[in-house]
């Protein structure tokens, strides 16, 4: 049975470590239409994180998304492909 490949729309939250309300919707601006990193090593590469790390985790990065998202749709104008093994 083939396998297919669509775009879809995801929604997150962003936590972002910044001095004021100002700079965090800055940063959270600069980040649209960054690749995103999954931190499995799963060969994906990108520079925004999926973190599931504490708020008081030194290591939590400066900017990242929450690993609970929810899918909100279709993309507008995507159509089904057939992945390739």
């Amino acid at each position: 049975m083939p396998i297919y490949s669509i775009e879809v729309q995801i929604c997150a939250t962003a936590y972002i470590k910044a001095s004021s309300k100002r700079d965090a919707m800055k940063i959270a601006n600069e980040l649209k239409s960054n690749y995103i990193h999954l931190p499995d090593d799963s060969g994906l590469c990108g520079n925004v994180e999926i973190c599931d790390k504490r708020f008081d985790d030194p290591a939590l990065p400066n900017a990242s998304l929450s690993p609970a998202m929810t899918i909100h749709g279709v993309w507008p104008g995507a159509t089904p492909e057939e992945a390739e093994c």
